[in-house]
Parts: structure tokens; sequence; C-alpha cells
């Protein structure tokens, strides 16, 4: 998405993860594949200095791109999977060291998806 400051949510996506999910996700690109993002939130104990606990809410994000048949693949931990969903990706890696994008910059994924959707 190239308007910063705005954040698209959207739900409906098949989660294998998540069979009857009804979550939001963050859409940072929106074309004919998708790059989201799903944050959650968890209350937790966390230790503090001194041997003292407390509760505190645990961020947690993840980051999914949608293949061709709809369900979603999570690629936060591993982004160099994001070749393997893609079909005939050689210009395309060529596209991204040209462009020097890295992989585990959600904005350049999103240009480099940007460019893998513009070809025909």
């Amino acid at each position: 998405m190239t308007d910063v400051g705005v954040c698209l949510f959207k739900n409906g996506f098949k989660n294998p993860n998540w069979p009857n999910d009804l979550s939001f996700y963050q859409i940072l690109y929106d074309g004919k594949t998708k790059l989201l993002k799903h944050i959650s939130h968890t209350l937790r104990d966390c230790y503090e200095y001194g041997g003292i606990y407390r509760q505190c809410f645990k961020k947690q994000e993840k980051v999914y791109l949608q293949v061709n048949n709809g369900s979603l693949v999570q690629i936060d931990k591993e982004p160099e999977k994001i070749w393997e969903l893609l079909t005939d990706v050689s210009d395309t890696k060529d596209f991204a060291t040209k462009q020097k994008l890295k992989l585990k910059r959600w904005n350049d994924v999103a240009k480099i998806l940007e460019y893998y959707d513009s070809k025909p």
C-alpha cells in the first residue's frame, strides 16, 4: 500500500491454522497476491527486575501470503519461502536484486509482489 499512515483491515481469509477464523488482517499489499499481517495481544505474567511478576501484554505479529488456492501461508519466520510460493520468479528475483529490496522488510516485499502481479 502506498498510503503512509493508513491501515486497511479485512477478514474472511482461509487460515489453515484456524479453520473457523473471524480475525481481521492488516492488508500490506492487495493485488492478485495478498500480503497480510495478523496482530494479536496476549495478557501474560511478565518478570521485572527484582523477582517481581506483573501482568503485561505480549504482542505477536504474523505475516501471511495468500496463495492461488486462497489459503494463507505464514512467511514471517522464513521470508525466502515467497520464492517457493510464486511461480516463474526468475525475472522477479532479478528485479529485487537490482532494486536492492530485502525480504525482511515488508514494504520491500510489497514492491516485489507489485512487480510480480504486473507481469502478464
